[in-house]
């Protein structure tokens, strides 16, 4: 890690616990062109008083950064549950980062989203 470097080419960083395990899910899963998308961060995080034992993520022990590409739209890019409309079809991505609050170390995975055509508008009519 180049960030604690501290100019001894034969040392390095023992860091107090394991960093953010990042995990996400999202809804629907097959979502189209303009349809809203909610996420769902999964994430856990570790203390030092217990290094390798995980703890759900909330807002006292994590922060979020979830970026979006592609002309997509986010209603807010800091909480563990955001909507996103995807304005492109095909392959797209969701970056999510988690950072614990109490050490700031962090983790970020990069979620593949397919987002499908969109969907045909319809109208339902009264039968005659």
């Amino acid at each position: 890690d180049t960030d604690n470097d501290d100019g001894a080419a034969l040392t390095f960083t023992t860091y107090k616990h394991k960093f953010p395990a990042v995990s996400a899910s999202w809804f629907p899963i097959n979502p189209s062109k303009g349809e809203k998308v909610k996420f769902t961060d999964a994430s856990q995080t570790y203390a030092a008083a217990a290094p390798t034992t995980a703890i759900p993520c909330d807002a006292d022990k994590c922060a979020w950064l979830w970026t979006v590409l592609n002309g997509a739209t986010i209603n807010d890019s800091a909480t563990s549950t955001p909507t996103v409309i995807f304005n492109a079809t095909g392959a797209n991505s969701v970056k999510l980062k988690v950072t614990d609050k109490i050490d700031g170390y962090w983790t970020e995975i990069t979620l593949p989203v397919i987002i499908n055509s969109k969907l045909p508008k319809w109208k339902e009519v009264k039968p005659e």
